[in-house]
């Protein structure tokens, strides 16, 4: 049984574990290092999709310890993501039929650039970095033509708050992210970001550090993670009448230790996820079809 403890405890917890997972010697980085992933071919590595037993996700590929999960276009031809202890965000592309080596992405910024989230449609990608600031803030970039732009700080509205660990976006722009252990959202009207509001009790409790918020597309259910001590993956379903169901473990996915950032894919076929069930954080991935296994009966 996993003891609660309040949130200050649990962000401090936190800490120290991503900092002791962070210390590694000269010799554990290099013998860590990616392999050459050049013979890399077809999208998502032309790895099957997974059944519904989660499985580790493209074992030679990622082999450090990562601080966001690897996440991908629709066409699963790019690939965006953070190792732990790193100041950069990362990425891979499918190019002339094979996969470039690991490299820092070209909007990456100074400051701790971390925690990508791509829209469905694979024109908007989000992340978060401390460039030129004293925490962390929400950036955009926008795919035009084929190519990504340059990144641009989202408004007051949405980073008046210390983000930390994701930020996800339904399609209909509305911004979904986690600051001081809370979860919290803002609208996007007539093209502008309202005042980020924290979302209720379904999703915020005194008891835990609540975090890497994932909205479907269509706004219909939230993953997110809850740490009473180590974090777990819960999921709630929005109502017809607007309100949001209560948020359930997703047992399938957790185990007593570190289950987080989540995220499916925009055809809506597999789950992938960070988990610790390896001693260190790697990714993992599962049918999305579990999903349904946790939508309320009406």
């Amino acid at each position: 049984m996993k003891t609660l403890k309040p949130k200050h405890a649990l962000l401090f917890s936190l800490i120290i574990f991503l900092s002791l997972s962070c210390k590694k010697t000269n010799s554990e980085e290099d013998s860590n290092d990616n392999p050459n992933p050049t013979q890399l071919t077809g999208s998502y590595f032309n790895i099957p999709f997974p059944s519904t037993t989660v499985t580790r996700f493209a074992p030679d590929v990622f082999t450090q310890e990562l601080h966001a999960t690897p996440f991908f276009t629709p066409n699963g031809e790019e690939v965006f993501w953070s190792l732990m202890g790193g100041q950069d965000l990362m990425y891979m592309k499918l190019e002339n039929g094979y996969w470039t080596n690991p490299a820092i992405a070209p909007f990456n910024l100074s400051g701790s650039s971390d925690s990508p989230f791509i829209s469905a449609d694979g024109t908007k990608l989000l992340f978060l970095s401390g460039y030129n600031s004293t925490k962390e803030n929400i950036w955009m970039v926008e795919k035009t033509n084929g190519v990504w732009g340059s990144p641009q700080k989202l408004g007051n509205a949405v980073n008046q708050l210390p983000v930390h660990w994701l930020a996800s976006m339904a399609n209909n722009q509305n911004i979904y992210f986690a600051a001081d252990g809370e979860l919290y959202f803002s609208e996007f009207v007539n093209g502008t970001y309202t005042t980020a509001q924290k979302l209720g009790s379904t999703f915020n409790t005194e008891e835990a550090y609540e975090g890497s918020p994932f909205i479907a597309p269509d706004e219909s259910y939230l993953i997110f993670s809850r740490a009473p001590y180590y974090a777990d993956l819960y999921i709630s379903f929005k109502k017809s009448d607007g309100s949001w169901s209560e948020a359930v473990n997703m047992t399938e996915l957790n185990t007593d230790l570190h289950e987080m950032y989540a995220y499916v894919s925009s055809d809506g076929r597999f789950i992938m996820f960070m988990s610790g069930r390896s001693g260190i954080l790697l990714p993992y991935w599962v049918d999305a079809s579990i999903i349904e296994n946790y939508r309320p009966v009406q």
